[in-house]
């Protein structure tokens, strides 16, 4: 074993401007390393030889800002989900660089998949045998190359023992995951399909690199059985796993150990790929979080900060303690206190048993290493919502990447149908309620009128575009600015597409828009439009999300536009 990754591998975070950061987006915050991610990707890419063969697990860490930056990279995605699918797509990850595994499959997902070129992972032989009837109902053959997960009977063999460690062993003999060498083998001999690739995932969190090579030698040896029956296996998925070292004193293989120990030995005749999670985000990550309020509980202090289980249920629920920085320090000397979060139940403790002497009020602490399952297990536990995201370029300063969760929009909120109880019988309004519509609305804003003077491209996926108002009132309403911007995400995604006009249909399917002011109309006024990648929707259709700003934050919002594929309307 080589160079191992200990908790100085990457300090990045001890040189973050914190307070300024937390003053200008708010407390908490995630940040995200862009140089640390790059120098992690680089390590896996020297294990497979090809980005497009790091297929990063979109349930690790949903971030869309993460995601596009690995789509730009060159990596893939692994999605165990249709929404996960959506949101690789949505970031810029084509289908030949999706990855779909899952033991309940989605089968509809499946013959898409299949179809569009993606890889599809089944682990069941009755998964495979109804693939197999659906087959020859297919008008062609599909672009998509199939896979079998494998169940292996190789201990997870972590070097050191951690109480989570039940939950993220999946290479036991009792394993919900993939097919066992006799069975799979079985299914390889039953079925026409072609099987061009192998899946296995040892566990997570490994500290260890014996499983990894053991895994490998499996695949290989059973790549080799299945070539041997006709099946044209190239590809040996390793799955994720490598793990990181979240507290003081613990050490793991670094990825360059990793890429030794796998590559060691390997049958060149196959193409390797990889899964990583943690040892790919979890050290670019970090949660920046305010404490509140220091309080006695007879001896013990008990700080408690903005930031607990609703971002952080990893490391509350798990017991799996992540390392907390108060500048450059981290508090891990030993105490009775308690590092507690703010949620209203005894469980929210971020660290306990250590010396928070020198913590005050209005500290902002930094929670590391927080990359990998964390923001994907938050939760709106005592009405809490997701925090802002920042990133951390290699040239240039941060940048918010993804705002603050609107309350306004939470799901209960949204998903709630306000009825009167009991109902009432029916009955006429009219004359109470017609003196109370809007004149405007009902007859004058059939005049209001615009025109885009100018248009700037200033991405490969965003517009500035200059708006002349002309109303029948002195200000831009509500219906008028949505008009405005739906406009506007119209032009935008036609441009993507590479329309020189609009031939076929174009609707909002989804919009959210918030007027924090108004906004004068008769004046010159801009209108800034991004979007995300283009994807494939239901039917015919390609979807694309936007997002829309007019008058510099006095009209935003965003919404989900859809365009009708030419001929079928």
């Amino acid at each position: 074993m080589s160079v191992a990754r200990d908790i100085t591998h990457t300090e990045w975070s001890r040189d973050l401007p914190l307070d300024a950061l937390l003053v200008e987006h708010g407390s908490p915050l995630w940040v995200i390393h862009e140089g640390r991610l790059r120098e992690n990707l680089r390590g896996f890419v020297a294990v497979t030889g090809d980005p497009a063969r790091v297929f990063f697990p979109v349930k690790s860490n949903p971030t869309p800002a993460l995601l596009a930056w690995l789509a730009r990279a060159g990596a893939g995605a692994d999605c165990a989900s249709r929404h996960e699918v959506r949101l690789a797509l949505l970031a810029g990850v084509p289908h030949a660089r999706i990855l779909y595994t899952s033991p309940a499959p989605d089968r509809a997902l499946v013959l898409d998949l299949l179809r569009q070129g993606a890889r599809v992972v089944l682990d069941h032989a009755d998964d495979v045998r109804w693939l197999e009837e659906r087959a020859g109902e297919e008008p062609g053959p599909w672009s998509g190359r199939l896979m079998l997960r494998v169940h292996p009977s190789l201990s997870a063999s972590y070097a050191h023992a951690a109480d989570y460690q039940d939950l993220t062993a999946h290479a036991g003999e009792v394993s919900k995951f993939g097919l066992t060498p006799d069975v799979l083998l079985a299914v390889a001999r039953a079925t026409s399909l072609r099987i061009d690739g192998l899946h296995l995932h040892v566990g997570t969190q490994m500290d260890n690199l014996a499983p990894f090579t053991a895994a490998r030698g499996l695949l290989e040896g059973l790549g080799r059985e299945l070539r041997a029956l006709g099946h044209p296996v190239r590809l040996l998925d390793m799955g994720g796993g490598l793990g990181l070292p979240f507290a003081s004193g613990r050490s793991f293989p670094g990825v360059d150990a990793y890429a030794r120990a796998v590559l060691d030995g390997r049958d060149g005749d196959f193409d390797l790929a990889v899964e990583p999670g943690h040892a790919l985000v979890g050290d670019a990550v970090a949660l920046l979080t305010r404490v509140l309020r220091v309080k006695r509980s007879g001896t013990r202090r008990i700080a408690i900060c903005d930031a607990g289980t609703d971002l952080l249920a990893k490391v509350t629920l798990l017991r799996w303690p992540h390392r907390v920085l108060r500048g450059r320090e981290e508090l891990c000397e030993p105490g009775d206190d308690v590092l507690a979060g703010p949620l209203c139940f005894g469980g929210d403790n971020l660290l306990t048993g250590v010396d928070l002497s020198a913590v005050q009020e209005g500290d902002v602490l930094c929670v590391r290493d927080a990359g990998a399952y964390c923001a994907a297990l938050a939760n709106r536990f005592n009405g809490r919502h997701a925090p802002a995201t920042v990133w951390i370029p290699e040239d240039g300063p941060p940048r918010r990447v993804q705002a603050r969760e609107d309350p306004g929009l939470d799901p209960q909120l949204q998903t709630a149908l306000w009825r009167d109880a009991p109902d009432t019988e029916p009955h006429d309004e009219t004359e109470r309620c017609l003196p109370l519509s809007s004149r405007y609305l009902h007859a004058l804003a059939r005049d209001d009128a615009y025109d885009f003077t100018r248009i700037e491209a200033i991405g490969p996926r965003a517009l500035r575009l200059h708006v002349q108002t002309r109303a029948e009132v002195p200000f831009v309403a509500s219906p008028f600015a949505l008009r405005i911007a739906g406009d506007a995400a119209i032009v935008l995604v036609l441009r993507m597409l590479g329309a020189s006009e609009k031939r076929v249909p174009v609707w909002a399917r989804r919009i959210v828009m918030d007027c924090a002011e108004t906004l004068p109309a008769g004046v010159p006024v801009v209108c800034t439009v991004r979007a995300s990648a283009i994807s494939a929707g239901e039917g015919s259709s390609q979807r694309a999300w936007v997002h829309f700003d007019l008058g510099e934050g006095r009209c935003t919002g965003r919404m989900e536009v859809a365009v009708e594929a030419a001929g079928s309307a």
